[in-house]
């Protein structure tokens, strides 16, 4: 099992990858960390478990890098093929980090950041409490920031339009870590 020094220094180079390969990967990892730290230290979560979410955050979407850049950065709608590579990246990630022993919390929350509480997500349609709490905070951390971040595909969505897109999805989310997101959201916006 790998150290806490040795994980933190593999995660800082696990996001220069991703960032090399998809610019501005460092930036939303970097949100997506804050975000769920907020939200999970809400949730009274705290210690290791609470460091080993950040880390989560941080590198929840490291598989990406085993897709082709085409992909990642095409400006239009992306074929049947094409969405189906991306949604590869979550067990591209797992199953990297479990050969470099990084900690199970750690490896779930990367697998399982896409599957979403109504079972309609992805890589094994979980459902509810069968996804693990790290991936269903960084499910919403990792939306949240993805709609109000510019993407080759579309503008920035305003705070509220990114909201509308929320609740338009709020089937995809545990229901108390939305209630919590969403008092965090509003507070940070109004400050």
């Amino acid at each position: 099992m790998i150290d806490d020094i040795e994980l933190k220094d593999l995660v800082r180079l696990l996001n220069a990858l991703s960032d090399a390969h998809e610019p501005e990967t460092m930036d939303h990892a970097r949100r997506c960390r804050e975000s769920t730290i907020r939200i999970a230290t809400q949730l009274g979560i705290k210690g290791m478990e609470l460091r080993y979410m950040g880390y989560a955050a941080d590198i929840h979407d490291i598989g990406k890098v085993g897709i082709s850049s085409d992909i990642i950065r095409n400006p239009g709608q992306l074929t049947h093929s094409e969405r189906a590579a991306i949604e590869t990246h979550c067990d591209i990630g797992y199953r990297a980090l479990t050969l470099g022993g990084v900690p199970k919390l750690i490896t779930e929350a990367v697998l399982y950041h896409q599957e979403h509480w109504d079972g309609s997500g992805y890589p094994e349609k979980l459902e509810g409490i069968q996804i693990p709490v790290g991936a269903r905070i960084i499910c919403i951390a990792d939306m949240w920031d993805a709609l109000l971040s510019q993407r080759p595909y579309r503008p920035a969505k305003t705070f509220k339009e990114g909201l509308e897109i929320m609740n338009e999805n709020i089937n995809w989310f545990d229901p108390e870590i939305y209630a919590i997101w969403i008092k965090l959201a509003y507070e940070e916006k109004h400050g």
